[in-house]
Order: C-alpha cells, then structure tokens, then sequence
C-alpha cells in the first residue's frame, strides 16, 4: 500500500480523503451522532444477530449534572421475565398435580382387597355360566 501510494498523485489522494468525509459525525441512530472520523456501512438488521444491544445510547445533551433517562423497555423487561416465570411455575404445578393422581390411582389399584377381586372374578363366573 505505502508503494502504491507514491504513484498516486497528492491531489488525486486529497481529493479521495475528503470524499470519505472523515470530519463528520456519524450517526448510529435516528438523532443520534457518534464520533467523526469512520466510514458508514449500510446492512440488513438480522445480518448480525444480537438477543441484547450491549450498548444503550440516549439522544439530548451529555451534561453530567442531567439525570439519566428512564429505559421503559427496561421494566417491561423484568414485567415480561416475572410472566414467564409465573407461567413456568404454573405448568410445572399442574404438571406435578396429574403425576400425583396418576402414582395415587395406581396405588390404590395394587391395593385391591381379597373380597373385592374375588367379587369381580366370582361375578364374571357367574354370568359365563348365566
């Protein structure tokens, strides 16, 4: 790069520069500005897949004496997070509920009196011979 820098006329060079218009402020967002000196690219949104943004950016003055804004995402967050959780739990419970019953009606299938399977075997003899 640094020899074929010296075949390219300084002109042609100052003019390539100031077309990339490094002096600028690049914007990230809608009303907001980044830092000069970078080149922007254009892409598809679900190029880069993140679950999270990393980085939150506020639009307004950088004042320190400013209170920072109120992220509403950030309690519909925890609202949407307490939800799931609460229907979790709530599957999880009836999930426990119909094992219960199950284990309890075997139980007491395996806990047949003699009488009663004598009834039911003598019954089912009687109307063979009826």
């Amino acid at each position: 790069i640094v020899e074929a820098m010296g075949s390219c006329p300084k002109d042609r060079w100052q003019k390539f520069v100031a077309g990339l218009r490094f002096d600028e402020r690049i914007e990230f967002d809608e009303g907001d500005l980044g830092l000069p000196g970078g080149v922007q690219i254009m892409e598809p949104a679900g190029l880069h897949r993140q679950t999270a943004e990393s980085i939150r950016r506020y639009g307004g003055s950088a004042d320190v004496s400013e209170p920072w804004p109120e992220d509403p995402d950030q309690e519909e967050d925890h609202e949407d997070r307490l939800d799931r959780i609460e229907a979790l739990l709530q599957k999880a419970m009836q999930q426990l509920a119909t094992t219960q019953k199950i284990r309890a009606a075997r139980r007491h299938a395996g806990k047949k009196t003699g009488s009663q399977a004598s009834r039911s075997y003598t019954g089912s003899v009687i109307d063979a011979d009826a």
